[in-house]
């Protein structure tokens, strides 16, 4: 069972797919390169899955950035994100 949705893992979500599209790849192209199924890499864009750190890590590998660079700024986060949608 996964865990609930929340605006948080929404916005890490989109802040991953910005990457992969700026980098002109599918979902496929992803998991294929970090070791895990276009479904999960789908899930966690639309916040309905969260990225384990190896994931994020592997991600940040591909994407040649830092691990802060998917995390939300604080200023754009409230304690609202992370209550269950």
């Amino acid at each position: 069972m996964r865990a609930p949705k929340t605006r948080f893992k929404i916005k890490l979500g989109n802040k991953i797919k910005q990457y992969r599209e700026s980098h002109k790849l599918r979902q496929r192209d992803v998991a294929l390169c970090i070791g895990c199924s276009q479904t999960l890499i789908g899930q966690v864009e639309t916040g309905d899955g969260m990225p384990s750190m190896r994931m994020l890590y592997s991600m940040c590998i591909l994407f040649k950035c830092e691990i802060t660079d998917f995390i939300p700024i604080i200023k754009d986060v409230n304690d609202d994100d992370f209550v269950d949608l």
